[in-house]
């Protein structure tokens, strides 16, 4: 993936997650590798959020039609804050992080996990 795709995905993840922060408690920021998410959650006060379950949810899901997302798609925070998602295909999709504590929630939508992997 070349650096400019690589840039543009987390500018705007870390911007989405930003405006976020003014609705919830939480807030987000990662990269897209070759077949994963990565990034880390933080708290209201700055500090690495511990305990929170992300999910990466494809764009077109519905919990009616395709049952439940699989674990393969969600971890939970460690107190360095951290989260790392490996996706299995290329496509468009949202990622949820649920205080497991509190239950704060925050969501950022349209994600593109590109299918060229050597772009």
């Amino acid at each position: 993936m070349n650096n400019r795709v690589r840039q543009t995905l987390c500018c705007a993840f870390s911007l989405a997650a930003m405006a976020l922060l003014r609705c919830v408690s939480l807030i987000g920021g990662g990269t897209e590798d070759v077949n994963s998410l990565t990034g880390v959650v933080y708290a209201p006060d700055n500090r690495p959020a511990t305990g929170v379950q992300v999910t990466c949810i494809p764009f077109d899901y519905n919990p009616a039609a395709d049952g439940p997302i699989p674990d393969s798609l969600k971890d939970t925070t460690g107190s360095d804050g951290v989260y790392r998602i490996t996706i299995p295909d290329a496509g468009t999709y949202n990622i949820e992080a649920v205080a497991l504590t509190g239950r704060e929630r925050s969501l950022i939508t349209g994600i593109v996990v590109p299918g060229d992997k050597d772009t």
